[in-house]
């Protein structure tokens, strides 16, 4: 698909079975998130990270059987802003309410909600186990955001229409 506009590269990790089936077909079913996750409810989602070297690292820890896959997006896609929502690079306030909602299945309440509700977010990675969300408060030192380098490690989910919209657009499996 051609769409006008600036590209840029993210990055998922999955193994091998998954990597090989989307970028050979393209169904974007392949990338589905399973579970809760940062900023998704029950609807479809996916994640991918715009760091290279932090996909590396998650394939990693999936041993032998971990690949990333290379996706292109237009950046003309973030500039919807009734769809896309941005919590800046910094863990915020908004974003661990966000992300607290989520990961417990819960809408969010007030304002919240209507960025719940975004089919594109990007914001910093919860390098924070479902589990530790099961009651709250969750413990500062529990409730982090990935970090490399120093840096907080950023992503974006996509859901609904601009997941298909992903899956038409140039794609590739990184050699690890």
């Amino acid at each position: 698909m051609e769409l006008p506009g600036q590209t840029r590269a993210i990055f998922r990790a999955c193994n091998r079975e998954i990597a090989e089936a989307y970028v050979k077909s393209g169904k974007y079913e392949y990338l589905l998130t399973s579970g809760p996750g940062d900023f998704h409810l029950k609807e479809p989602a996916t994640y991918f990270s715009y760091s290279e070297q932090y996909g590396r690292l998650y394939a990693k820890r999936r041993g032998r059987a971990g690949l990333v896959i290379k996706q292109i997006f237009h950046l003309d896609m973030l500039k919807q802003p009734e769809q896309c929502y941005n919590f800046g690079c910094v863990p915020n306030d908004e974003w661990r309410d966000v992300v607290t909602a989520c990961r417990r299945q819960e809408k969010a309440q007030g304002k919240f909600l209507n960025i719940q509700k975004r089919t594109m977010l990007e914001g910093p990675i919860a390098d924070t186990a479902t589990q530790n969300f099961a009651t709250p408060p969750i413990p500062a030192e529990k409730f982090k955001p990935a970090m490399l380098n120093g840096e907080c490690v950023l992503q974006i989910a996509f859901k609904g229409a601009t997941i298909a919209q992903l899956a038409l657009l140039d794609r590739q499996i990184l050699q690890t």
